[in-house]
């Protein structure tokens, strides 16, 4: 793992570094390099990885750092490292990943050619799979229901033949796989998780906050089997709210001073959650946009940008098939990386 803070600052850049300069000032941004330099390993590791909970992980939550910047310099260093690993993968032909970092959200309509579709979605949709896939009932989530393919235990519903076809259908699908290279970074692609999703709407979803998923940007995605209608709870997204503006950023430096004592369990957790007030009137973003789709739509969002479950009609089904494509927060894609830049933390 590269612990190299000069390296990481080098990367983000001289302008970008403004913005944290901007927050705390030149004197404090300096002190939070030392600060960051004098610590031992193990928190450093800890600096450099995915973690998000700030109730949980001490130096996170490090109050004195916290107002030197340490959250928002993580912010903006995995934010380098994310453009980074586009860059080094190139562009597509179809524009994907530049309305996607226009505005964090995008849905692609009739995304498997009609045979393909019948084929997943007769499998899918089928009552008897749908009544046998597994779901529970979470306080203060709703019913909730995810069923993991390739899962290797005895409690497989499906069978080996229905998740080896919907996996080539859908997730090794080359328009799939080079959606995510471009708009990830990653390549080969390697998905975090391949879920058949089934959501059954009750009250008191916690997901229906509107909130940020984490400190740097992942891409989600669903391919969603019916039409999803105000009545399905749709998923909901504020256009344009991925973007690290200074407004965002200085929210973001306000929300790290104290998140781990919030009282609610996804704030602290560095799952930041926002009013609808706030947001607009605060962040100046977009309310969210329910994104009612037809069926063989695929949703594609950056989960950096705002967004939360619709509320949907009491006991109404939304089923998907879901995907996350979530590289290392601070790995820059560099194979061959030198001593003056981060490269990959693998």
């Amino acid at each position: 793992m590269n612990t190299d803070i000069d390296a990481y600052v080098d990367l983000v850049g001289e302008e970008r570094m403004e913005s944290l300069v901007d927050l705390v000032g030149r004197k404090l941004t300096d002190k939070l390099f030392e600060r960051l330099k004098s610590l031992d390993t193990a928190d450093l590791e800890i600096v450099f990885s995915e973690a998000k909970k700030f109730h949980e992980v001490p130096i996170l939550r490090d109050k004195k750092l916290n107002k030197l910047g340490l959250h928002v310099f993580r912010i903006l260093a995995a934010e380098a490292c994310f453009n980074r690993r586009k860059q080094r993968n190139g562009s597509d032909d179809g524009g994907v990943d530049a309305r996607l970092v226009k505005d964090g959200c995008i849905v692609i309509e009739d995304f498997l050619d009609e045979d393909t579709f019948a084929r997943v979605e007769a499998l899918v949709m089928d009552p008897d799979i749908l009544e046998k896939l597994p779901g529970f009932d979470k306080e203060g989530f709703g019913w909730y229901g995810r069923y993991h393919l390739r899962q290797a235990n005895e409690k497989s519903r499906l069978g080996q033949e229905a998740e080896n076809t919907l996996i080539s259908d859908v997730y090794q699908c080359p328009r799939l796989i080079r959606i995510a290279e471009v708009t990830a970074g990653i390549r080969p692609v390697s998905y975090s998780n391949m879920f058949i999703e089934k959501l059954r709407h009750l009250e008191g979803d916690v997901q229906r906050e509107i909130h940020c998923d984490i400190f740097f940007s992942a891409i989600k995605f669903w391919l969603f089997l019916h039409e999803v209608t105000i009545d399905s709870g749709p998923f909901c997204y504020s256009i344009g709210s991925h973007v690290n503006t200074p407004r965002r950023l200085e929210w973001e430096y306000r929300q790290s001073i104290n998140a781990h004592k919030s009282d609610n369990e996804g704030h602290r957790g560095g799952s930041f959650r926002v009013s609808e007030k706030e947001l607009v009137e605060d962040l100046e973003c977009q309310r969210p946009t329910p994104l009612c789709v037809k069926k063989n739509s695929l949703v594609l969002q950056d989960n950096r940008g705002f967004h939360s479950r619709g509320t949907g009609a009491p006991g109404a089904l939304r089923i998907g098939l879901y995907g996350d494509v979530r590289s290392k927060a601070f790995d820059s894609g560099q194979s061959d990386p030198d001593a003056n830049s981060p490269g990959s933390v693998e």
